[in-house]
């Protein structure tokens, strides 16, 4: 989803209310703004404590459940039959 609809503007006033200094065809503060709102997107930021616990979970992964289970057995059923 762009940023324009989970704000709830069109992309004309975004980009008014992000600055007009233009340069070339681009609007530098807008160019800015869309490189931030793409950065907060492209990291996650973890406390301490999500930390321990995403890394408890690799160190320690839960067996695999019975649909899962299931669905390898039918995947692997279909590719030795080809």
């Amino acid at each position: 989803m762009t940023e324009t609809h989970s704000t709830g503007c069109t992309m004309s006033s975004f980009i008014k209310s992000t600055g007009r200094r233009k340069v070339g065809s681009t609007t530098k503060p807008a160019q800015r703004k869309a490189e931030d709102i793409i950065d907060v997107h492209r990291h996650t930021r973890l406390q301490a404590i999500d930390h321990d616990v995403f890394f408890a979970f690799l160190d320690a992964p839960a067996k695999p459940g019975v649909a899962l289970t299931e669905a390898a057995e039918r995947y692997r059923a279909r590719v030795t039959l080809r």
